[in-house]
């Protein structure tokens, strides 16, 4: 039984390492703010992934590749910003 089955993982579970991904790389960095401050942008940036990934979850497989690149963008925006 070799078949894959992606559609099983929980797009919440892909955001959260995305955005953990990001986060270990920010607190490598040295951060723009303060601890306070990046607490809450990071909270941020992970309640707007979970909404775009969990939001999309329905759409068509055609729109995937969007989904992903959107999702890329965010992980960008983020480091960039902090």
């Amino acid at each position: 039984m070799s078949e894959w089955i992606y559609y099983d993982i929980p797009r919440v579970f892909t955001a959260m390492a995305q955005w953990g991904a990001c986060t270990v790389y920010i607190f490598i960095l040295r951060n723009k703010y303060g601890k306070i401050k990046t607490a809450l942008l990071l909270v941020l940036f992970l309640v707007i992934r979970c909404i775009l990934l969990m939001s999309t979850e329905n759409l068509h497989i055609v729109w995937w590749i969007p989904v992903i690149a959107v999702s890329a963008l965010l992980m960008w925006l983020m480091l960039f910003t902090l």
